[in-house]
């Protein structure tokens, strides 16, 4: 009997500590639905930022894909124009007669003075022989 009385003394001391701890065990709960509803919604913050990244990549990729694009299409029109460019470039030069003679005789004298120099021939005697050469060089192109 003895033994009852101490059993049903443990109990009631267990139950008024369960009922002491109460509180406690509802504090932890709201702490643990805290704790669960921070972890969703910080799931659900980075979900998002994960789909917007996604859908900025896929801008990037649609940008990157149309500027190779444009520039295919610049270096084609690129390469026609390099292509085309000795046929269709012509260039023409107007010169003065003034300009022209003065052309010669530059051109006769880029020539004249080295040679002069080589051969010891007096400049003079090089430019007079080399004229009507240059002359007839350059009307001829």
């Amino acid at each position: 009997m003895m033994n009852d009385v101490e059993n049903e003394v443990e109990e009631q001391q267990a139950e008024d500590g369960s009922v002491n701890r109460v509180p406690e065990l509802k504090q932890l709960s709201e702490d643990i639905d805290k704790a669960t509803n921070t972890f969703i919604n910080a799931t659900l913050e980075l979900e998002s930022a994960i789909q917007q990244y996604q859908r900025a990549e896929a801008q990037l990729g649609g940008a990157v894909t149309t500027t190779g694009k444009k520039v295919d299409t610049i270096n084609q029109h690129i390469d026609k124009v390099m292509e085309n460019a000795p046929t269709k470039l012509k260039v023409s030069v107007n010169v003065n007669d003034a300009d022209w003679q003065n052309i010669q005789e530059l051109f006769v004298h880029s020539i004249s003075q080295p040679l002069a120099r080589r051969t010891g021939f007096p400049y003079s005697q090089i430019k007079d022989r080399d004229t009507p050469h240059v002359s007839l060089y350059t009307q001829t192109y």
